[in-house]
């Protein structure tokens, strides 16, 4: 992975970007240029980019290192560290959050069954072990609720059993409630949804 690394300047001067070195990693083009050259920027920061193109840019390290693990027959992070290859990006790689999206030959893998039954604390858990999230449970389930409004509206969208959800709030309830549909497909999906919506008397508020 090493041999992948240029820094911003080096990268910038080669793209002939008309802007700002600045301009270049804020722009459309930057994620494309450094996937269509196979280059990594060796002083990136997150703090350099957007949401969006931060995410990008994680996507395109994961496909990076995920290729190079692969040809390297690399069986685990530890041996990513330890290879010759990755003396100095196996650092940058960490701090941007790849670990988490790489697959390696004995890594146990969670199935979609194995997640039908899961309480949100197990979840979290569950995320901290197998994908390295080191935030504290309260910044985790706001990022959730950011990006999916709720637990329950996760396992709802992934497929997942919403039974061992906790309903901390009517409004989440209601909301999953009218993703669901009909009082019967509620019935049936999640007795413990229908039980909190019929104790709280708002079933009828579903339309």
């Amino acid at each position: 992975m090493d041999n992948y690394l240029k820094t911003l300047k080096e990268i910038f001067e080669m793209s002939c970007f008309e802007g700002t070195q600045e301009d270049f990693i804020s722009s459309k083009s930057f994620i494309s240029f450094l996937n269509k050259e196979r280059i990594i920027p060796s002083n990136l920061k997150k703090s350099d980019m957007s949401r969006d193109q931060r995410d990008l840019y994680i996507d395109y390290l994961a496909l990076l290192t995920q290729e190079h693990i692969d040809r390297n027959k690399i069986l685990s992070w530890d041996d990513l560290k330890s290879h010759s290859s990755c003396k100095k990006s196996w650092k940058m790689l960490f701090e941007f959050g790849v670990r988490g999206e790489l697959v390696f030959e004995n890594q146990e893998i969670i199935t979609e069954k194995s997640l039908t039954r899961i309480t949100f604390r197990e979840f979290y858990e569950l995320c901290q072990i197998q994908f390295y999230y080191d935030g504290s449970f309260g910044s985790f389930k706001k990022m959730i609720s950011k990006k999916y409004g709720s637990f329950a509206e996760y396992c709802l969208e992934r497929g997942h059993d919403i039974n061992n959800t906790k309903w901390e709030s009517d409004e989440t309830a209601l909301r999953v409630a009218e993703k669901i549909g009909s009082t019967e497909n509620i019935k049936v999906m999640s007795s413990s949804l229908y039980r909190y919506l019929e104790e709280k008397k708002i079933l009828k508020k579903i339309a």
